[in-house]
C-alpha cells in the first residue's frame, strides 16, 4: 500500500471540515456548488485522494463557517 502524502495535521483539518459539513446537514454537492466545483472534487478531498490547495481550503472554510484561527489551531495540535 502506498504511503500517504497527507500529514496528520492535514487529515485533522479535513476531518474538521467534513464534520462541520455534516453538522450543518450539507451534502458534498451543496458545499462544492457554493465554491463552484462538483461533488467529486469535494469527495476526493474528504477521502484524501486529492489535496486542497490554500485558496480552495479558504473557500471551504468560509462556506462551512469555520474561522481561520480555528483551523490553524487544529493543524498546530498535530505533528
Amino acid at each position: 500500500m502506498p504511503k500517504s502524502i497527507h500529514t496528520a495535521a492535514y487529515r485533522a483539518l479535513i476531518k474538521l471540515m467534513r464534520g462541520r459539513r455534516e453538522e450543518l446537514g450539507l451534502s458534498q454537492s451543496q458545499v462544492a456548488a457554493k465554491v463552484g466545483r462538483d461533488r467529486s472534487w469535494l469527495q476526493r478531498i474528504e477521502v484524501c485522494e486529492r489535496r486542497a490547495d490554500f485558496l480552495e481550503t479558504l473557500d471551504l472554510l468560509r462556506v462551512l463557517g469555520i474561522d481561520l484561527a480555528e483551523a490553524v489551531a487544529i493543524v498546530q495540535k498535530k505533528p
